[in-house]
């Protein structure tokens, strides 16, 4: 599976780039005038697509096989990058042609996500998905500084092209990639049902820490707009957040094979929630690098671990179906994030809107905590064929 592992790498990393260059997309509706209600519809747009997709990502997959399934997804994301990219700067057409996008992206993720938890093993899944998380993080510290050159030299139309080459790639290397079930005299899998996914111990809880989490590293979203309007640099956050992310997730690893990784989820998200309430009061950019470093130590661990516990809770069976609820949940928070800060802003204004949104993760996390502190207690076992018996 080494050849598979490596194109996963690269799918990955050519998926990532397609949604990742658009974590600057705020800079450019504000360059343009638009009120932060507006840009929070423009912004949130993908994710109402890739939210509502994700449940139906696992169906699409179980019936049509891994690389049809990647070829529709990654036909579906050109058309939308494509749509976006021909309607500047008409805010209806960018809106819809980014739901387009979001649905093509979500049914991607699924079966790209559910392809990874069949080729590792438990014993190295850990380190395996934070060498995946790798590629998710790369194009934050390759394409977005291209990207943010782009916009700061008025070349607005190089920074929205990036996205459809990196949809054709994912085309390309979509239909390279096959499941272990689907080779020659392999038994096919008999597929589990919703209802059997959400008997399973903890599955709940993981999908509200899963949000948690989503909702803190989506802030980034709004926080560009904010920190340019302050005379900032917001790429200096999102660079040092990447460096820090792909050292962390390549050298640390496997650190998440040997931590019970439930006892990981809810801390990460904690001290992002913190730096994110700090980076609100930053003054320079030097304060945006530091802060940002700090952001990538959560983000570096966070990301692998909530996709990792993905597949530990989930029987093979179940995978497919446990994989979308994960990222639906994934998706939801980048979906509400730039939501809620937009209609916040417009009762208590901009910076007081982050500040809410921020403490209310960081209380909620620290509940989350605690909670998996007692399903650790009485579920000691951490695989999927334990959580499946209901031990």
């Amino acid at each position: 599976m080494s050849s598979q592992f490596s194109i996963s790498l690269w799918a990955t990393y050519f998926i990532y780039a397609y949604s990742n260059i658009f974590f600057l997309l705020s800079v450019y509706l504000s360059s343009v005038g638009l009120s932060l209600r507006v840009s929070g519809w423009v912004l949130a747009s993908f994710y109402i697509g890739t939210t509502f997709i994700r449940p139906f990502g696992g169906w699409v997959l179980e019936r049509f096989g891994l690389r049809k399934t990647l070829l529709v997804a990654g036909i579906i994301s050109l058309f939308g990058a494509l749509g976006v990219f021909f309607s500047l700067p008409s805010v209806p057409y960018m809106i819809f042609y980014r739901v387009i996008g979001g649905v093509g992206y979500g049914i991607y993720l699924v079966g790209l996500t559910t392809h990874q938890s069949f080729i590792f093993s438990e014993s190295v899944r850990g380190s395996r998905f934070g060498w995946i998380t790798v590629l998710t993080i790369l194009p934050l510290a390759t394409l977005s500084p291209l990207g943010g050159w782009f916009l700061r030299k008025g070349f607005v139309e190089l920074y929205f092209f990036i996205s459809p080459v990196a949809a054709l790639c994912c085309i390309v290397l979509g239909l390279l990639l096959k499941m272990p079930s689907e080779g020659v005299d392999v038994p096919k899998i008999e597929w589990g049902s919703w209802r059997e996914l959400f008997c399973l111990k903890g599955v709940h809880l993981l999908v509200v820490s899963t949000l948690l989490f989503a909702l803190a590293n989506a802030f980034f979203l709004s926080l560009s707009g904010f920190f340019s309007e302050k005379g900032l640099n917001p790429a200096a956050f999102l660079w040092a957040n990447a460096l820090v992310c792909l050292v962390l997730r390549g050298l640390g690893g496997r650190i998440l094979d040997r931590w019970d990784r439930r006892r990981m989820a809810a801390p990460v998200t904690i001290l992002m929630a913190i730096v994110i309430l700090a980076a609100i009061e930053a003054d320079s950019d030097l304060e945006l690098l530091v802060l940002g470093s700090l952001f990538g130590l959560g983000l570096g661990f966070g990301f692998p671990v909530h996709l990792a516990l993905i597949s530990d809770l989930t029987p093979p069976r179940l995978r497919p179906k446990g994989t979308a609820l994960g990222w639906f949940f994934m998706d939801a928070g980048w979906f509400l994030s730039p939501l809620l800060v937009g209609y916040l802003a417009s009762l208590v204004g901009e910076e007081w809107a982050l500040r809410l949104l921020a403490l209310a993760i960081l209380a909620c996390s620290v509940v989350v905590f605690l909670l998996w502190e007692r399903f650790v207690r009485f579920v000691p076992e951490l695989n999927a064929d334990v959580s499946r018996k209901g031990a």
